[in-house]
């Protein structure tokens, strides 16, 4: 993504960056509690992972499979669709 960002100046690749690194951040800190498990280190690995879940999640649905798209001709999805029923692309998201 770095490489990407650096070639194309394309924002976006930074955006997929911070995915990876917020990941990396979020399994750091659970090890640190791990190791010293006190009610500080949970409460980073709760907020950290929350964040880290609700990231990874809108980029998949909005980023990688073009869903949640309110300007779509079918409507919350993406414009054209694999699939032939549209329940499925629902039921996914």
């Amino acid at each position: 993504c770095a490489r990407r960002w650096f070639d194309e100046g394309d924002l976006g690749h930074l955006e997929n960056l911070g995915k990876y690194v917020s990941t990396m951040v979020a399994a750091g800190a659970r090890i640190a509690y791990a190791r010293y498990p006190t009610t500080l280190w949970l409460a980073i690995v709760v907020i950290t992972s929350t964040l880290v879940t609700t990231y990874q999640i809108y980029w998949d649905l909005v980023k990688d499979w073009g869903l949640l798209n309110p300007r779509s001709k079918n409507p919350w999805l993406r414009d054209e669709l694999i699939l032939k029923r549209k329940t499925f692309y629902y039921v996914a998201i």
